[in-house]
């Protein structure tokens, strides 16, 4: 049975999980970009990408398209992103009519539970690599970057 604790637990790995998330379409909202236009197109970017109506799905579809890469670890973190955002912690599990644990059972194999501790881990162990390899992606499609330090508020140009 899921406790409390455990509950607070799978809602922070889902809290990283989602804004991981974000950052990865950032970075393939980019790629987009450069191989459409050659730039990173503002509008484009504000009035297409950002539409609520383009999803994860389309966009990893574009990047697939672009020749080069096999993004299955891509893939990989979608299926994870969405099973911590459209799974709750648990059910109450109802068998042959008889009331049992609370638990979330897998949706692809629903006699075994969500492993959100797995998954965590998982989505921890692909996110850097995949963010370097559409930012390796960005950077062959001729994209250039500027950093700035939110410190000092410098700028460091990054490019090919």
């Amino acid at each position: 049975m899921a406790t409390r604790r455990n509950q607070e637990q799978v809602s922070k790995w889902r809290s990283e999980v989602i804004e991981g998330m974000i950052s990865v379409e950032w970075y393939m909202n980019a790629v987009i970009c450069q191989h459409y236009f050659n730039r990173v197109d503002r509008s484009f970017w504000l009035d297409v990408l950002y539409n609520e109506q383009f999803s994860f799905g389309l966009r990893r579809s574009i990047v697939e398209r672009i020749p080069g890469k096999d993004w299955q670890d891509l893939r990989r973190m979608g299926t994870i992103r969405n099973l911590f955002a459209h799974c709750d912690i648990e059910l109450i599990d109802i068998r042959g009519g008889v009331l049992g644990q609370p638990r979330m059972p897998d949706p692809r194999k629903p006699e075994k539970d969500v492993d959100f501790a797995a998954l965590f881990a998982d989505f921890k162990e692909k996110r850097g690599p995949v963010e370097q390899e559409l930012l390796n992606l960005y950077r062959k499609l001729g994209g250039k970057f500027t950093f700035r330090d939110r410190l000092t508020g410098r700028e460091e140009k990054g490019g090919a």
